[in-house]
């Protein structure tokens, strides 16, 4: 009966200290200097791409090269853009992603790379990142920033995930391939000017990256894993729950 009093006792203490506890606030994300461009991305551009009526800059092309690096689900995909002549400094470009199901991006990692100089990536529609493949549609971003002011060479980052992927009785890892985009060139400030479409001479494609995926010969071993791992967490938090109300009783005395 006096146990059972100090696990109340010593229940109620620490329902107490927790009501003490200093409420996390939230403070709103400082304003994004993309947001104008983001705005003209979603108003004029995605309209553009529904349309599929592209107007070319005759006197204009690009040469790609994709590569993307770093292991395991979340990589880096970096694009270089060579253009035929140079760009005047109020030229932006956009590049169009076609992300099929198996890959998206974070829209909240890509605003926080916004924030220190990274390029603006727009979406139409939320992008769930938990879903994996099997429950995923395929999504077109635009990662749109300023051209390369009279140089002839743009860069442009992107970090890309990959989604968990369906368990297989016999494969380790499948490989996935990153798809091509579209490039368009804009060069006025004004909404009412149209995004122009640039001719692709050659892309130099990111080789087909290897996914890892669920290996269902490991299931026993992972499902025993995870239950003892549990059951080990579980014994270790209560003998220190009842070391510490043994204790508090103690000082009630």
């Amino acid at each position: 009966m006096r146990l059972s009093s100090s696990l109340w006792v010593c229940s109620l203490a620490s329902l107490l200290c927790l009501l003490q506890l200093p409420h996390a606030k939230t403070s709103p994300l400082p304003s994004i200097a993309g947001a104008p461009f983001h705005s003209d991305v979603v108003q004029n551009l995605f309209p553009l791409l529904q349309s599929k009526k592209f107007q070319d800059i005759p006197d204009l092309t690009v040469t790609l090269e994709r590569n993307v690096s770093q292991p395991g689900l979340h990589r880096s995909l970096l694009t270089k853009i060579e253009w035929s002549r140079p760009l005047s400094k109020d030229c932006r470009l956009a590049l169009v992603e076609t992300l099929p199901e198996y890959m998206y991006v974070d829209l909240d990692e890509d605003k926080e790379m916004e924030r220190f100089g990274g390029p603006v990536v727009s979406a139409l529609f939320p992008i769930d990142v938990e879903k994996p493949t099997s429950a995923s549609p395929s999504h077109t971003v635009v990662v749109h920033q300023p051209a390369a002011d009279g140089e002839r060479v743009s860069y442009v980052p992107l970090p890309i995930h990959f989604r968990y992927q369906t368990a297989s009785e016999d494969l380790q890892y499948i490989p996935v391939k990153v798809l091509d985009p579209l490039v368009f060139v804009k060069c006025s400030k004004s909404t009412s000017d149209t995004w122009k479409h640039v001719a692709t001479v050659s892309v130099q494609q990111a080789p087909d990256q290897l996914i890892p995926v669920g290996f269902l010969p490991h299931y026993p071993m992972v499902t025993a894993g995870t239950l003892a791992t549990t059951l080990l967490g579980i014994a270790y938090i209560m003998r220190h729950v009842l070391n510490h109300c043994q204790s508090e009783t103690k000082k009630w005395r």
